[in-house]
């Protein structure tokens, strides 16, 4: 009975959980096709990576709380960590309280793995899950920096101000969070032996997602997504594709117990 009561908990905190996703997903579409401002000063527009910078810096500056931060693409470039560490490294320093989640393919990247160990030596936290549904920094609550492509980092970006929007970009976080794993520790296995990884590539297949598709979301090689496909079909007792979604499906594999994927948007 204790067993059963558990896996309802957490059958009713996933579906809190898709719930936000969905909301704060298809907010963030309508958010994107508005013009430069909304309802007055709540949404500024950024047209260039050096405008993009620049009010990063002032709001890193300006925070006295916290900074959470969605870090996409797995391995972060050299370019991006250099620029994060000495605002990293300033807000620590006034006691401001520093979250970064990262992608599980990011702890095959030294450089990246080596920024979270420094990060959380010096009092920040990191983590990583298998799949982040957008790239974006929320300052203190109150200011959450987005992407206006996420193909393009130099396309833009958008900061919101909206106390509804943040909100609900903030509960998304932190739903994230909770799943997400600490850099220290390695990714575990669900009760169907499944890693988290496994269980969303399985759903962005079975969502019909090409294979470069899967890798650009997972940030890992499409050989790397053939061979956890192959393992899955194995594991399934499943001789194509096709049938791995049909017996996925009738084991529960598929559906409201995976981390957060984003199904809007096929680019990554």
């Amino acid at each position: 009975m204790l067993l059963l009561r558990q896996q309802l908990d957490l059958q009713n905190h996933q579906r809190r959980v898709d719930d936000t996703k969905r909301a704060v997903l298809s907010l963030l579409d309508e958010v994107g096709g508005l013009g430069t401002m909304l309802g007055g000063q709540q949404l500024l527009r950024l047209y260039d990576l050096d405008s993009i910078h620049q009010h990063i810096e002032k709001l890193a500056y300006a925070c006295t709380e916290e900074v959470a931060v969605f870090a996409t693409g797995g391995a972060q470039t050299a370019e991006s960590l250099d620029a994060a560490c000495p605002l990293d490294a300033g807000v620590l320093a006034r006691g401001v309280r520093v979250r970064n989640l990262y992608l599980d393919a990011a702890r095959n990247d030294p450089p990246t793995t080596g920024y979270a160990h420094w990060l959380v030596q010096e009092g920040g936290q990191a983590r990583t899950t298998p799949h982040l549904p957008l790239r974006m920094v929320i300052y203190d609550r109150r200011h959450a920096l987005l992407p206006t492509d996420p193909e393009a980092a130099d396309a833009g970006a958008i900061v919101l101000e909206s106390p509804g929007v943040v909100a609900a970009l903030q509960s998304l976080f932190e739903q994230t969070w909770r799943q997400a794993t600490p850099f220290d520790q390695e990714p575990s296995r669900d009760e169907d032996g499944l890693s988290g990884r496994e269980r969303v590539l399985l759903q962005l297949l079975a969502d019909g997602d090409t294979d470069d598709t899967v890798a650009n979301k997972l940030a890992v090689s499409v050989r790397t997504v053939r061979r956890i496909t192959a393992e899955l079909l194995k594991q399934l007792g499943a001789r194509s594709r096709f049938q791995a979604g049909v017996l996925a499906a009738e084991r529960g594999w598929l559906g409201g117990e995976m981390p957060l994927v984003n199904r809007t948007s096929h680019g990554g």
